[in-house]
């Protein structure tokens, strides 16, 4: 991962036309990076916490994340915006997404999670029926 301001110096206002073209830029508490192995290209707000927007090139897909945050990240988020359909997500999973680095990836974290949640619940079950 780089660090806030490295890429274009941008006003916030021009955000969007850097991240229509998956540039690196750092405008005011705004910023972009890849992902280690360059698979993802994040928009974040302020810092790592927040990322506002993801667009993974392995499948050609862009997130946005659909947890409000506050008015001034609000207004970030209209103006680095990409110009096509976004799917949403909220930010514990953009967060996730991130830290997976990959849908595949991703996907197979779900899963282990709904698979031991599956498991949990018919363990508790298996318990009562033999209470």
């Amino acid at each position: 991962m780089h660090y806030k301001g490295d890429g274009i110096k941008i006003l916030n206002r021009d955000a969007s036309k850097h991240v229509n073209k998956l540039e690196m830029f750092s405008g005011s508490n705004l910023w972009s990076d890849y992902s280690l192995g360059g698979s993802l290209y994040i928009v974040y707000s302020y810092n790592t916490h927040y990322p506002m927007y993801i667009y993974d090139k392995s499948v050609d897909v862009w997130y946005e994340n659909t947890t409000w945050w506050s008015k001034t990240t609000a207004k970030q988020k209209s103006q680095a915006r990409p110009s096509v359909e976004c799917q949403e997500l909220n930010n514990e999973d953009m967060l996730e997404y991130v830290e997976c680095g990959s849908l595949m990836r991703y996907m197979e974290s779900k899963a282990k999670v709904a698979l031991l949640k599956s498991i949990d619940t018919d363990t508790k079950t298996m318990r009562k029926n033999y209470e």
